[in-house]
C-alpha cells in the first residue's frame, strides 16, 4: 500500500489526524502499518507553528516503519528549499520563536544541523515508486 500526503505546512494536528486516519499510526503516534509506503511529498515547513513537532515525528516515523516492512519516503518541497536559504518570509512569528534566536534556527538547518541533514540527505526531488512517480508541484 502506497500513502502519499503532501504540503503539511506546518500543522502537527492535521499530519496526526491524516496518519491515524490512515492507520499508519496509532494514538501514541508510533508506526502501527505493516508493509507500507508513506510518501510525503513536500513542503512540510512553513504557514504553521509546529515545525520542530512535525519534522521530530517525521524522524522518529522514519525510523519505526522499517520494523513493520514498511518505509518513508520524503519529497523536498519549495518551503523546505525556503527554510535552507533562511527566507522566512512564510514562516510564522511562533515557528521562528519557537528555535528561541534565529541563530539557533539556522544551526539546526545547516548543513550538519539535526534538520538540515534531513532536508539535504533525506529529501529527494522526485521518487519513482510502483510504476508512479511522485514529484512537488510548487
Amino acid at each position: 500500500r502506497v500513502v502519499a500526503l503532501g504540503d503539511i505546512h506546518g500543522d502537527y494536528e492535521k499530519l496526526v489526524q491524516i496518519l491515524r486516519h490512515a492507520k499508519i499510526i496509532n494514538k501514541k503516534n508510533q508506526w502501527i502499518a505493516k508493509r507500507t509506503i508513506l510518501v510525503q511529498i513536500g513542503d512540510l515547513m512553513d504557514r504553521g507553528d509546529d515545525i520542530i513537532k512535525i519534522l521530530d515525528l517525521i524522524k522518529k516515523l522514519k525510523k519505526q516503519a522499517p520494523q513493520k516492512n514498511s518505509i518513508v519516503h520524503l519529497l523536498l518541497g519549495n518551503h523546505e528549499i525556503y527554510n535552507l536559504r533562511t527566507n522566512y518570509f512564510f514562516t510564522s512569528s511562533k515557528d521562528l520563536e519557537s528555535f528561541g534566536t534565529l541563530e539557533n534556527r539556522e544551526k539546526v538547518f545547516s548543513p550538519t544541523g539535526k534538520y538540515g541533514k534531513l532536508i539535504r540527505e533525506e529529501m529527494n526531488v522526485a521518487m519513482n515508486i510502483n510504476d508512479s512517480i511522485f514529484v512537488h508541484a510548487g
